[in-house]
């Protein structure tokens, strides 16, 4: 089967989101809980309709532009981090539809988002007359965070924490960690356009309490610093590349993703194993719930979007009938 017939919409039923809601149905648009609901192969477009999507609001982000500094008061520690959730509380929200699917090998989660914008360049470095001048870039990306296995909710503000405030020509910087103080590890999916998603992966991490890493503590990015000007020959006008991008290996490469942008939306497919061997991944089980949060990133690389609230995904048992029978037929996004 070829990748993206795996995760293009499937088009069934006729009612708008916007009669559900007048209707006050509960249905396939609220709450907070993603069910995963059991397959026997390879995820088909027919099994995707059967599942109930999750639409949530990531909030308190920027839209591609470079943010401003956030002023520092009692509340900012909530709301901004730079590894976490910096941004303007005035943003707009960006809405995110999940549906999740699983087989006895492997869990599929199935990702959409609006972005008018398709960012991938990670910038590059040009030679001037006066010698290299550097334009930073930025891409889009989405990231799953799961909690450990343990009792009460988790969000990703669960991990992210002030370690320090510098002050400079009288402005205030907060210096932010992601980092998990609670017991256990936190196992962190990062999609990114410009870094992961060239090679069909995302970044498998873990945060605990000494910061985020790689499974395999691996930096896919790295520094690309041009000839000194005067031991190279280069030509006025020639550019290469700001950084250099390595794909994850190993227990870094465990969780695969295809993503796509058509129309002004992101379309991505994680999808990894139930059972890794890695001790810093989360082991999935059917029957039990999972906490999770949630973060979009539009042309950034740390000022992104995050979901308030804490998410659970649920890995339904084998059941006689889909989810969604006897409930009111629902459109699926068309995109």
């Amino acid at each position: 089967m070829r990748r993206e017939k795996l995760i293009r919409p499937v088009l069934g039923g006729v009612v708008l989101l916007a009669l559900l809601t007048a209707a006050g149905c509960s249905g396939p648009f609220t709450g907070r809980e993603l069910a995963a609901l059991p397959v026997a192969r390879e995820p088909t477009g027919e099994d995707w309709e059967k599942t109930v999507p999750l639409v949530v609001e990531a909030w308190m982000g920027n839209v591609h532009e470079r943010p401003e500094i956030v002023a520092l008061d009692r509340e900012t520690s909530h709301r901004s981090t730079a590894q976490c959730h910096h941004g303007p509380s005035e943003s707009d929200p960006v809405e995110v539809r999940l549906q999740a699917l699983y087989s006895r090998e492997e869990i599929f989660i199935l990702a959409q988002w609006e972005d008018r914008t398709r960012d991938t360049d990670l910038g590059h470095w040009e030679k001037m007359a006066g010698g290299w001048a550097a334009t930073p870039g930025a891409d889009d990306g989405i990231a799953l965070l799961w909690g450990p296995a343990v009792e009460g909710e988790f969000r990703c503000q669960s991990a992210c924490h002030m370690v320090d405030v510098e002050v400079f020509d009288g402005r205030r910087e907060m210096q932010m960690r992601m980092m998990f103080a609670g017991e256990g590890i936190a196992d962190l999916w990062r999609w990114r356009s410009g870094v992961t998603a060239p090679f069909g992966l995302a970044d498998d991490m873990a945060v605990d309490r000494n910061g985020k890493r790689g499974d395999e503590g691996q930096a896919l990015i790295l520094e690309n610093h041009p000839p000194p000007t005067d031991a190279e020959a280069a030509a006025e006008g020639m550019t290469i590349p700001y950084v250099l991008i390595e794909p994850p290996g190993g227990d870094q490469a465990d969780v695969r993703a295809d993503g796509s942008w058509d129309r002004g939306h992101w379309k991505v497919l994680f999808r990894r194993r139930l059972v890794t061997g890695d001790g810093d991944d989360r082991v999935f089980t059917a029957g039990d719930r999972f906490g999770f949060g949630l973060g979009v990133f539009d042309n950034t690389f740390r000022d992104h979007h995050v979901v308030q609230e804490g998410l659970e995904l649920r890995l339904v048992a084998a059941q006689g009938g889909a989810l969604n029978e006897g409930k009111e037929r629902y459109e699926p996004l068309d995109f």
